[in-house]
């Protein structure tokens, strides 16, 4: 159940990938997985047969979760939940936390252990391959699922753990008391917002092992599912200057400008690295 757009007829770039992920008729998660992927994924990434068999892999291992007995006979999402994370067969990474492998569906899939958001995207497309739509909320610091049928939340991160709206509520107030509650945390996360955060858990672990390909990736990534975040096309563009590319920074900076709120000071930038080139 691979799907198609993602291994054939791709773009070498793992950026431009998830650009067309995210820019169908119809964007699909697991195309969008997948493409986030390749971004950690170095010099396989820029190669089609190795994306492509990136994407069979994690195409193969969803369906064997899928497959096995517990999950193929769930009643529904919070059984389904339960078989993956309460049992154990999935748990958060507390040792290594937010590595580049926490952040990569394939090795999250083989290693069996992730980040809050990547685990419950793991939720999410096993969940449809059996017929129960899992939810996933992005509270700021942290990332839940829903089951849209009860509206209980589930901790994937900590195996599996059940809570209604009002204890959730309760747990963010005290681990956050400074943040004001929004009841928007609990609504779950359009696709362009998992994948900005995606990108953004990405950059962090690929700053963290010095991976400049991928910092710089996870940058074009955050750009591409947030067009108008003006502190991606900043970032991005910073690190862009920071290598040697300042006219391709300015450039960004008066492109983003056409279509930001902010475009006066995203122009007010470009002319300095411009005025740096005379």
């Amino acid at each position: 159940m691979v799907p198609a757009s993602v291994v054939s007829d791709v773009p070498s770039d793992p950026v431009d990938r998830l650009a067309r992920a995210l820019g169908g008729d119809r964007p699909d998660l697991e195309d969008v997985a997948v493409a986030l992927t390749l971004l950690g994924c170095g010099p396989a990434a820029t190669e089609d047969g190795d994306a492509a068999a990136v994407a069979r892999d994690v195409g193969h291992r969803l369906d064997a979760e899928a497959a096995t007995p517990d999950v193929e006979s769930a009643g529904d999402a919070l059984e389904l939940t339960a078989a993956l994370f309460s049992s154990g067969r999935f748990t958060g990474d507390r040792i290594g936390y937010g590595s580049i492998d926490d952040n990569r569906l394939d090795r999250v899939l083989t290693r069996r252990t992730g980040i809050p958001l990547t685990l419950a995207v793991v939720a999410a497309l096993v969940g449809r391959r059996v017929g129960h739509e899992v939810e996933i909320v992005g509270l700021p610091g942290h990332v839940l699922t829903r089951d849209p049928v009860s509206g209980l939340f589930v901790d994937v991160f900590d195996l599996g753990r059940r809570a209604p709206a009002e204890q959730v509520r309760g747990w963010f107030g005290r681990r956050h008391p400074s943040v004001r509650w929004d009841p928007g945390f609990l609504e779950p996360m359009s696709l362009p917002a998992i994948a900005g955060r995606w990108a953004r858990n990405l950059r962090a672990a690929c700053t963290r092992a010095g991976d400049r390909e991928g910092i710089e990736w996870s940058w074009g990534a955050e750009v591409v599912a947030d067009p108008s975040s003006t502190g991606a096309v900043v970032g991005l563009s910073e690190w862009h200057a920071s290598r040697g590319d300042v006219l391709g920074a300015a450039r960004l900076l008066e492109s983003a400008a056409t279509r930001s709120p902010r475009a006066a000071e995203l122009r007010s930038r470009a002319r300095q690295l411009r005025a740096g080139l005379n």
